[in-house]
């Protein structure tokens, strides 16, 4: 189904962020929302066809907190909110790329509610601007969104493929895993002093990746921007 103006608006300024206020498009963009069994049937698709691969969300994240959190389906606990712009981003990026890799409905459909679901989630990424203080989930939904355009044959921009965006999708994510800072919820394993990669007794301790940022998450888009990047 066609998107409204105002929303659209939004989904091909990408990555900017309009003039003007974004709580009523953030607000119209949760009624396109799928109805729940729908939802979850999606998020099951994903985590089947394409989690086990793309391992940048995980399936508690996806299926206990963001999933119950998104739909009001329970109280959720604190920093599991999943409120904002972003959040709303990366769950309709899974649901984007969860019905691209649905093999048990028609292509044409599968295609047709992708690029939906995607036209939603970039909107959602530019009601809140992605450079000024990220999140990890704003880490999470640029890949995810990366996943999508590189799946599905189109762009919002266009219509035709380009691995130019995906790769400058992953790239801004992994330049912005070295700068989020979110809510304390992991260790940060470091390199010690003596540790040959650390040149010996003399150099500094050296974190492994930036504080607070899952080591899954900095590791995938670390090897992706180092060893696949052109």
């Amino acid at each position: 189904p066609s998107l409204p103006a105002n929303i659209t608006r939004f989904s091909y300024a990408f990555p900017f962020t309009p003039m003007g206020p974004t709580s009523a498009v953030y607000s119209h963009i949760l009624t396109y929302l799928p109805p729940v069994d729908v939802a979850l049937s999606i998020c099951e698709t994903y985590m089947q066809n394409a989690g086990w691969l793309f391992r940048g969300v995980s399936h508690q994240q996806l299926m206990d907190e963001m999933f119950p959190a998104i739909y009001k389906l329970r109280p959720v606990n604190p920093g599991e909110e999943y409120a904002g712009p972003h959040d709303l981003a990366l769950f309709l990026s899974v649901l984007a790329v969860g019905r691209s890799v649905d093999i048990s409905i028609p292509v044409a459909t599968a295609e047709a509610e992708g690029e939906h679901y995607n036209q939603l989630a970039m909107a959602a990424l530019c009601l809140q601007p992605v450079m000024e203080k990220p999140s990890l989930v704003t880490i999470q939904a640029l890949h995810v969104a990366s996943i999508y355009n590189a799946m599905s044959g189109s762009e919002v921009s266009g219509g035709e493929s380009s691995m130019e965006t995906t790769w400058s999708l992953i790239g801004l994510a992994a330049h912005l895993s070295h700068t989020v800072s979110c809510r304390p919820r992991y260790s940060t394993p470091t390199l010690s002093r003596e540790h040959p990669l650390c040149g010996g007794a003399t150099a500094p301790i050296i974190p492994l990746f930036p504080p607070h940022v899952p080591s899954s998450v900095f590791f995938l888009l670390f090897s992706i921007d180092v060893f696949c990047l052109p």
